[in-house]
């Protein structure tokens, strides 16, 4: 029987990415929320969505250095913040616990990840569905 687990508090990201580590110039091993992959050099694209892939911290130059292109996609603040206090609610948050996990966590990483978008290859804004 499944049961569904309480909302708990987590660390701020991107703190809880245990490691993202080359093991040489052509494969590229993650780990992050308990789960690791590989890519393998034979793969001809790969598609990623990463916050932090343009972050000057070790373990993230790492990452980036194996990626031709990274694209920043910008929307708008408040339909951002709007949809992540709807994605908060679906995933069984209280429309406040929502709206507060968003100003004490989703904020702080969105300004984090916004001061890094000088190091894209592409940058678009996005406001449609």
């Amino acid at each position: 029987m499944l049961r569904r687990r309480p909302v708990r508090p987590r660390r701020p990201l991107p703190q809880r990415v245990r490691r993202a580590t080359v093991i040489d110039s052509s494969a590229l091993v993650w780990a992050f929320y308990g789960l690791a992959g590989a890519v393998e050099p034979r793969v001809p694209l790969v598609i990623t969505e990463g916050n932090y892939l343009l972050l000057e911290a070790a373990h993230w130059v790492r990452v980036r250095e194996q990626l031709d292109e990274v694209w920043f996609v910008d929307t708008d603040d408040a339909l951002r913040r709007d949809r992540l206090v709807q994605r908060h609610i679906r995933f069984g948050r209280t429309p406040q616990a929502a709206r507060e996990w968003v100003d004490r966590t989703d904020e702080p990483n969105a300004r984090l990840v916004a001061a890094s978008r000088h190091r894209a290859d592409v940058q678009f804004r996005w406001d449609g569905d």
